[in-house]
């Protein structure tokens, strides 16, 4: 896993190096430097336009991968990555309650400033309502997931006298259930306010998806602990629970999120960004091979925006993830980011098929992971760096949590940086 990672931040970082090389008579330097040249004289051309913000752009591309690679060094074990993992949580709780507080009682001001955008939105600690939705929206999944495994614990915990817990009191409520309970409603209360469309849509899907995953593992392990598994007769009743949580999240979404259906339905399709896609899919279609630099979109897209798109002002965003990467990037871009997120999803795959306990950590990272990829499909959240740092240390404690597991003989089978170790003697997973 962080062989992996080291070796795809090191060729992303060779190839915009590589992108900011200038020199004369460079085969693939931009057809930019071959039009200025006819008016400055010869130039040393390079694939990037703008090589200096190229190499400058490196440090900030580079962060996520440094914060994943160091959380997957620094909490190895179940309960480090945990001890991560619920730490993002409550953080990400906070920051929540922090907007709801700041939006209620000084809606103008973004910490000690006063604020320039999105005045009727919340924004918490950030600028843009969509880059704070994506992070609220990771939040709120991470905490739905601490909530179920607080409620029901695997385990059977045992009574003052010793004897096993009753079938009666499958669920069980203790501290953490009612922290990351409030934890979750108020970071849900926080995301709908942001009136992020896109945001709140992804979230909803993510969400709908682990909730399914939860109800069906709560079965299994209500069923651990009451020695009796699901069988036949009971599936019916697990599938209408299963659809009985969608349509309460569903139903939610529609109570509580008024003020994004209001949006939706009075701007409808008329976003600027719909505008604009066709002038930066020709950008693509023109520097789809090499691409024009690593943080080059500024300066190359000012030749094809449309006026009528500008809205008095110059674009710096894509505002698509998967666009702005293949612009910038070039083709390489693609397999860069297939590897990237096809990694992930083997190891949260492998954390479901073969953790027991802690599954639902597998099932919030691969949620969380879902969020992003759909809402990078219309905007850059992923693109912000407190926003980016905040996705890879959650990679990183859900990817620990997947990759550890148990051995049948009790052995805890580690798989490190470079593959399985065994270290200690554990009982449960």
């Amino acid at each position: 896993m962080l062989k992996a990672t080291v070796v795809l931040a090191a060729l992303l970082a060779l190839w915009a190096c590589s992108q900011a090389l200038r020199f004369e008579g460079n085969p693939f330097a931009n057809p930019v430097w071959k039009s200025a040249s006819e008016v400055l004289g010869a130039l040393p051309g390079s694939i990037s336009i703008v090589p200096a913000d190229t190499l400058a752009t490196i440090i900030p591309v580079l962060l996520p991968f440094a914060v994943f690679t160091t959380g997957v060094l620094l909490f190895q074990s179940d309960a480090s990555a945990t001890r991560l993992l619920r730490f993002l949580a409550i953080s990400g709780g906070l920051v929540a309650l922090y907007g709801l507080i700041q939006f209620e009682f000084f809606p103008d001001y973004l910490m000690f400033r006063k604020k320039d955008y999105y005045l009727d939105d919340l924004t918490s600690v950030l600028v843009n309502r969509n880059s704070i939705a994506t992070y609220l929206g990771a939040a709120l999944l991470i905490n739905a997931g601490f909530l179920f495994d607080s409620l029901i614990p695997v385990s059977p915990r045992r009574g003052r006298a010793g004897a096993a817990f009753h079938a009666q009191r499958l669920i069980q409520v203790d501290t953490y259930s009612v922290l990351h309970g409030f934890l979750a409603f108020v970071t849900l209360l926080a995301l709908l306010l942001t009136r992020s469309r896109g945001g709140i849509a992804a979230t909803f899907v993510a969400l709908s998806a682990l909730s399914v995953f939860l109800v069906i593992d709560g079965y299994w392990r209500i069923g651990q602990r009451t020695r009796r598994p699901s069988n036949g007769m009971a599936r019916p009743s697990k599938w209408a629970s299963v659809s009985v949580a969608a349509a309460f999240i569903v139903l939610i979404f529609f109570l509580l999120g008024g003020r994004v259906l209001m949006r939706a339905d009075m701007q409808g399709a008329e976003d600027a960004r719909f505008c604009a896609y066709p002038s930066i899919v020709q950008l693509l279609k023109d520097n789809w091979l090499f691409g024009t630099g690593l943080g080059s979109f500024r300066e190359a897209y000012e030749r094809y925006q449309d006026p009528l798109c500008a809205h008095n002002r110059l674009w710096d965003r894509a505002h698509s993830f998967y666009l702005e990467g293949w612009i910038d990037l070039g083709v390489i871009f693609v397999p860069l980011l297939l590897v990237a997120v096809g990694g992930l999803i083997l190891i949260f795959i492998s954390g479901i098929k073969n953790r027991k306990s802690r599954r639902w950590a597998s099932a919030s990272g691969a949620s969380v992971l879902l969020l992003f990829l759909l809402h990078s499909i219309v905007d850059f959240s992923i693109q912000i760096p407190g926003v980016a740092v905040f996705f890879a240390a959650i990679m990183a404690a859900a990817s620990v949590l997947s990759l550890n597991r148990v051995r049948r003989n009790g052995v805890r089978q580690k798989r490190g940086p470079d593959g399985p170790n065994f270290t200690g003697l554990h009982q449960t997973s």
